[in-house]
């Protein structure tokens, strides 16, 4: 059987970073999401480490409201990287 909560689910993400030194980014965004549960809204921190080479890992937690009763944390960690072709 199919997990619900992993059907279609459309995000839009607006916000800044800013460096806060050679190896740290601070910043926030807004969000909101559209999916087949319904539709949601929210705040983001955002939080960057340089690795070095290009590379970044970001983590940005968030709270969001929703039409589908849900008012809670949003979760997204990314790893980032140039690619050369």
């Amino acid at each position: 059987m199919e997990n619900e909560s992993l059907r279609n689910l459309y995000v839009w993400e607006l916000g800044r970073m800013m460096n806060v030194g050679e190896k740290h980014a601070v910043g926030g965004a807004v969000f909101t999401e559209v999916g087949h549960l319904g539709n949601g809204f929210g705040l983001r921190p955002r939080y960057r480490l340089w690795l070095g080479g290009g590379k970044s890992l970001d983590v940005a937690p968030g709270v969001a409201v929703t039409t589908y009763g849900i008012v809670g944390m949003k979760r997204r960690l990314g790893l980032h990287g140039n690619v050369v072709a």
